[in-house]
């Protein structure tokens, strides 16, 4: 892996660690305020802070073992994934305070 592709992988971590914190905190809100969470996958689990944060730490271990078997492929692929991944969840985040901007 080439230093600079090494590179953006740790920033693009980062940013997808802050982006799954402020998921978890908008979604939280929107919840306390009554409103429900719209991801199928995280709806039995959305009224629970902390059993939340253990899906979405799941799903950022499996996004981890995914960028490490894409490089395989491409020497791009694990930024390929992680940008993908930033995008979907910062939909997430956008939406989300989206309706706590239009709530106030």
């Amino acid at each position: 892996m080439q230093p600079e592709t090494g590179d953006r992988i740790v920033i693009l971590l980062l940013i997808l660690g802050a982006l799954a914190v402020m998921d978890i905190m908008t979604s939280s809100w929107i919840i306390q305020l009554g409103g429900t969470e719209l991801n199928i996958l995280m709806a039995p689990v959305a009224g629970e802070p902390l059993s939340f944060l253990v899906v979405k730490s799941i799903y950022l271990v499996g996004l981890i073992l995914l960028v490490r078997v894409s490089g395989r492929f491409h020497p791009y692929g694990p930024v390929a994934v992680l940008l993908t991944a930033c995008g979907v969840t910062m939909q997430g985040v956008v939406w989300n305070s989206l309706l706590l901007w239009l709530h106030t």
